[in-house]
């Protein structure tokens, strides 16, 4: 196990390099004179304030961090981060995401039907529902920094008495300049993602065992949370997976039908409203488009196989990334 797990570490972190060094590559060539000089200079920073305390996550500063000097990271970074949001107006920048939930519920509220307008919302209903809070608050991005909030509250909580450990994962969140891109443009993406750990992190497994009223009701909760995008659909099969050692069959099957039944919920008024859009223009059509079909039915195969495997809530955490990223890898 000792020489185990410094190779996996090493194989995620090089993951994490190629994703934001590809990024950095692809904006970099746009702005600068010599883009492969950027690029290796981000990978060097980042990969040197990541592997040092990765590898040598033992030494006890690290390990016995005190919870306030993490939650006051989380805090100033949530600062930071919003202050550089607000440099940026939406308007300005070339992405389709942030203008396309402000269409979508302006319309809404309006009395039109949302999913008829050149931005092409690809969310499914519930997500704009996420995002409506923030919309009348004036600036949908504060979803963003609400979800970053979020997502560091839940990893400090895992981490247990490794708070230096929650520390590093904000720090490699905030080194990523992908997800600055994210908040920057006020995007959704990561904020869909974190309401689904929320769901897993939160959902109380004990009580799904005790009844099947609560297991309906859990399954109505992961409804709406498929009613987001169609990336929620692994996590939340693998997460089928854990109930299923733990819950047994029969409630699982409880929490699956709570699930299929939330999910149509959210869109039966849109079906009842104008069916022919909303299959021909809506989410459907344009979330599948983004993926060639037979790599969707090979994820979802490979999905519902590991599922069976999936013992441990880390296990559904660890194998829903597996998937995600392997998808879009291999298209």
């Amino acid at each position: 196990m000792r020489t185990q797990k410094p190779i996996k570490t090493a194989v995620l972190l090089c993951i994490y390099l190629s994703i934001n060094g590809l990024f950095v590559a692809k904006y970099s060539g746009v702005s600068t004179a010599v883009p492969w000089l950027t690029v290796l200079g981000y990978l060097l920073l980042a990969g040197l304030a990541l592997g040092i305390p990765l590898r040598y996550s033992s030494w006890s500063w690290l390990r016995r961090s005190p919870r306030l000097l993490t939650s006051t990271l989380l805090a100033v970074s949530a600062l930071g981060l919003f202050l550089l949001m607000r440099q940026y107006d939406p308007s300005q920048i070339a992405s389709g995401r942030y203008p396309a939930i402000v269409d979508w519920l302006s319309r809404l509220f309006a009395g039109q039907f949302p999913y008829t307008v050149s931005t092409e919302p690809s969310g499914f209903p519930f997500l704009f529902v996420l995002a409506s809070p923030f919309y009348w608050l004036g600036d949908v991005g504060l979803l963003q920094i609400g979800a970053f909030v979020a997502f560091g509250i839940v990893i400090v909580r895992a981490a247990g008495d490794n708070h230096g450990h929650a520390g590093l994962m904000l720090l490699a969140l905030l080194a990523s300049p992908a997800f600055l891109y994210e908040v920057v443009v006020r995007s959704e993406l990561f904020s869909n993602m974190v309401a689904l750990l929320l769901y897993v992190h939160f959902c109380r497994v004990d009580r799904i065992q005790k009844g099947f009223q609560a297991a309906v009701f859990w399954g109505l909760a992961a409804g709406l949370l498929l009613s987001t995008r169609g990336t929620a659909l692994p996590v939340l099969v693998l997460f089928g997976g854990y109930l299923l050692h733990r819950a047994g069959p029969a409630r699982t099957v409880a929490w699956g039908t709570g699930l299929v039944a939330g999910f149509w919920l959210t869109l039966l008024p849109f079906l009842i409203w104008d069916a022919d859009a909303f299959f021909s223009g809506g989410p459907f059509a344009i979330q599948t488009s983004y993926l060639p079909g037979w790599t969707i039915v090979l994820a979802m195969l490979a999905t519902v196989g590991l599922a069976w495997r999936v013992q441990r809530r880390s296990q559904a955490y660890y194998l829903a990334g597996v998937v995600l990223f392997a998808t879009v890898a291999i298209a």
